[in-house]
């Protein structure tokens, strides 16, 4: 998947941000969502979505969830530890 276009000479300043970015959100998440993303190559529809809603209550449950949720209301930025 593309998501931008670069200058080549831009292209591993903009490459190691978005890898920053990345590393610091929730990664446990990111990882459920890869999962469905594959899964979606070769399962039917019911399937996915019976694993996605799955994946998203497991993720409702999670301490970055419960962090990011109240990052939100004080209006700061979440610290995620992948759990």
């Amino acid at each position: 998947m593309v998501n931008r276009v670069v200058p080549h000479d831009r292209l591993m300043d903009e490459t190691m941000a978005l890898a920053s970015k990345l590393a610091s959100g929730p990664t446990a998440a990111y990882a459920r969502m890869k999962e469905n993303l594959n899964l979606g190559e070769h399962a039917d529809l019911r399937t996915l979505l019976d694993q996605e809603a799955m994946y998203m209550r497991l993720m409702g449950l999670s301490n970055d969830h419960r962090n990011a949720v109240r990052a939100f209301i004080e209006k700061q930025q979440p610290k995620f530890a992948g759990n």
